[in-house]
């Protein structure tokens, strides 16, 4: 968690720190902001946003349906053997949970099939080709498919 909150990134300086805040992880929690997620690509990056937002509903559910009673929290151990199991696929797992939601989002929503579209071409040249063309592609895809999830979870 970064306590501090500067306003927006607009020099080195603030993002040398928030770089150094994230070293090691692959998510921030940013007070007053909001989220920073990273990862070895795009595709990880938004399954993991995705999966963060997923547990928090999740957390709020449970913490309300608890009534103030404890939780039942599972053991440390668990956890961590957990973790191992699902970080071996998650490489693979990720992509194709990130092109099942664009192609939803093309099915449900014609305004997203052009985003998707140049999207899905940074993604497929995102090993050839230098970071600055992600950064454009990921933020329109995560602004997009978070949106759209987000939607669909606030309307059932």
């Amino acid at each position: 968690v970064d306590e501090t909150f500067n306003g927006l990134v607009t020099d080195s300086t603030e993002g040398n720190r928030l770089a150094e805040q994230l070293r090691g992880r692959r998510v921030l929690m940013h007070r007053n902001h909001g989220i920073i997620v990273t990862g070895r690509n795009v595709a990880e990056a938004f399954d993991d946003l995705y999966y963060l937002e997923r547990a928090a509903q999740i957390q709020v559910l449970a913490t309300a349906a608890s009534a103030g009673g404890a939780l039942a929290l599972i053991r440390p151990e668990i956890v961590t053997a957990t973790k191992a199991e699902f970080d071996k696929g998650k490489s693979e797992a990720a992509r194709l949970h990130l092109d099942a939601w664009m192609r939803t989002m093309q099915r449900e929503d014609e305004n997203a099939a052009s985003i998707v579209s140049a999207s899905s071409a940074a993604l497929r040249s995102e090993a050839k080709e230098n970071q600055s063309s992600l950064v454009g592609a990921f933020a329109a895809t995560a602004f997009l498919a978070t949106g759209f999830v987000l939607g669909r979870v606030v309307n059932r």
